[in-house]
Order: structure tokens, then C-alpha cells, then sequence
């Protein structure tokens, strides 16, 4: 991909960009289609990290015995332990 940057960037500064010939965009080209396989690669393997990351999640289990991956805590109850957290991060804070 380096060796077509720099010999798109030696036709460019022969040429005004209006006048561009047929070999730069050949060369355009190429390069555009090593560029999309080289980023299907790239997403191919950051997938396949984050099915191996994802699969080490723990599961939970409920009270019927049923393994479930949903999260269980309530909106109401995530705001009750930040109040909490606050109030005893204030209390800390006089001392």
C-alpha cells in the first residue's frame, strides 16, 4: 500500500488534478482494493475477539434454576446505590 501511496502521489505532482491519467486511477483502484480487504481482515478479527471475550461472560442463574445472560438489576436500584455512594462519599469528606 506504501509503494502505491507514494506512486499516486508522483503521478499527482507531474499532473495538474483536472488532467490526471488513466494510471493514476488504476493505480487508485488497486490500492482501494487492498484497502477493503485489508479492513475486512482487520473486522474479521476483531469479531472473532469479541465472540472469544463475550463467550467468558459468567451466566446468571435465577431462582427457577434457568441460566439466563439479562441483567437482573433494576433502573431504581442502580439510583438507590448512587445516592447511597454519595452520601457516604460526603460523609467522608467533612473529616
Amino acid at each position: 500500500m506504501e509503494k502505491l501511496k507514494g506512486r499516486m502521489a508522483a503521478i499527482t505532482k507531474q499532473y495538474k488534478p483536472w488532467e490526471l491519467p488513466k494510471e493514476y486511477y488504476d493505480v487508485q483502484r488497486e490500492m482501494n482494493t487492498k484497502r477493503n480487504t485489508l479492513n475486512k481482515a482487520l473486522d474479521e478479527m476483531a469479531s472473532r475477539a469479541k465472540r472469544q471475550t463475550s463467550k467468558e461472560r459468567k451466566t446468571f442463574v435465577n431462582g427457577f434454576g434457568e441460566a439466563t445472560r439479562r441483567e437482573i438489576t433494576s433502573q431504581s436500584y442502580k439510583r438507590a446505590q448512587n445516592r447511597l455512594q454519595k452520601e457516604i462519599d460526603r460523609r467522608f469528606e467533612k473529616r
